[in-house]
């Protein structure tokens, strides 16, 4: 008898600027597209804002997350830092 061993999947969480049209966006979602989901859970993550790319990977059943910060802020990386944290534990 053959015993398969049924780990759950490697969970992985991708930290993008925005989830606008760009070509980082582009080679994430195919990335995703191709991965095997058996294998690996894929969090998105947009810092800044979010964009097309968020409707496309929620319709592809992806968990995707935003922190929405101000980039040039300095006195919010606390914050940052806290919605990084939130995102990773929700892992």
């Amino acid at each position: 008898m053959l015993h398969v061993n049924k780990r759950s999947p490697c969970k992985v969480l991708h930290l993008i600027d925005t989830l606008g049209t760009g070509g980082a966006q582009m080679v994430l979602y195919q990335m995703a597209k191709f991965v095997d989901r058996e294998k690996y859970a894929f969090t998105i993550c947009g810092c800044l804002k979010t964009g097309h790319y968020e409707d496309v990977f929620k319709k592809e059943g992806y968990d995707v997350d935003s922190i929405a910060i101000n980039r040039r802020s300095i006195i919010l990386f606390p914050l940052f830092l806290y919605d990084v944290i939130r995102i990773i534990y929700k892992l």
